[in-house]
């Protein structure tokens, strides 16, 4: 297939498009600001540019991974999220109908935070569990699933949804917990700090490699029926404190870490932690990457920068 990738500077577009290389598939990706030099660039809110997207690219199939990705400032600007994560989605998915009609398969990737604070007695979440969107991110992820099933209904380009949880690797922002803690430990371990100060740790997350995630969508796209929804994560919960430990380990030094009151908060959700057999069954999809070595990818990614911004004295 020729599939067209959203999102393109995103952190989880590059493993996508590799997965759908290594596949056999050729890969069209697009962004907003066209940054990479094979980037074509295209704002999913302006229906006549998705238009001309859709043209050019001439996809089979679309991987949407683009939208407003940032939770904590969708409170700020809630309108600009729901534009870009649901209108954007609704340009996109009408525009390749246009072009493809019930011939197309659209991929939406959408996000665990549709389930909002889950009550561990509902734990693991799988496709048929309870709902509720607790941030304006978390609402229009929502929002976009529930349009664009209602748009499908009308014959449209095959519709799968998948709802990943928490995926990490080389490439994720620094703001993000996993590479947050990595570079703090490599400053331990190299002198410029005396322990890694953070908030609660108490939380506990489903995490996969983004390179599993990615497959996972292949596989997807693939094989998965028309209209069906399926959750991607691994089954396993850890906390973020024994994320923290694994990283102090990796990096081969004493753990040293303390409570910074300021950045101490009660978390959002203690726990959230997928059922993946819908996924498993369908595809023969499995994780096939440790947490311990996601994390070591993580700690290296976050040594080599910090030796770029601060080389060591020889």
């Amino acid at each position: 297939m020729r599939v067209l990738i959203t999102g393109a500077s995103g952190f989880v577009a590059p493993y996508v498009s590799r997965e759908l290389r290594s596949a056999g598939h050729a890969t069209v990706l697009s962004d907003r600001n066209g940054l990479g030099d094979d980037f074509v660039p295209a704002d999913l809110t302006d229906r006549s540019a998705v238009r001309a997207l859709v043209e050019q690219a001439q996809p089979d199939a679309i991987i949407h991974l683009g939208g407003w990705s940032h939770v904590g400032r969708s409170w700020d600007e809630p309108g600009t999220v729901f534009r870009v994560n649901v209108e954007g989605s609704i340009n996109l998915y009408r525009e390749f109908d246009a072009q493809r009609g019930h011939a197309g398969r659209f991929l939406y990737v959408s996000s665990a935070s549709v389930y909002g604070d889950v009550a561990p007695q509902l734990l693991p979440l799988g496709e048929t569990s309870p709902t509720a969107p607790d941030s304006p991110y978390a609402c229009s992820r929502l929002a976009a699933e529930q349009v664009l099933t209602s748009l499908a209904r009308k014959n449209g380009p095959e519709l799968i949804i998948a709802r990943p949880f928490n995926h990490i690797g080389r490439g994720q922002h620094p703001s993000f917990a996993c590479p947050s803690f990595a570079r703090r430990v490599v400053g331990v371990k190299r002198g410029t700090a005396p322990a890694v100060r953070h908030g609660n740790l108490a939380a506990r997350r489903d995490f996969l490699h983004v390179r599993d995630v990615a497959r996972a969508y292949r596989l997807l796209l693939d094989h998965a029926d028309r209209g069906d929804l399926y959750v991607i994560g691994s089954g396993i919960s850890i906390s973020l404190e024994e994320v923290l430990l694994r990283l102090f380990a990796l990096a081969g030094i004493a753990p040293r870490h303390e409570v910074e009151p300021d950045l101490f908060r009660p978390i959002d959700c203690e726990e959230l932690r997928a059922d993946p057999r819908r996924v498993m069954d369908a595809t023969g999809w499995r994780p096939e990457v440790s947490l311990d070595e996601a994390l070591a990818e993580i700690l290296a990614e976050a040594e080599e920068l910090l030796s770029l911004e601060s080389p060591e004295p020889r």
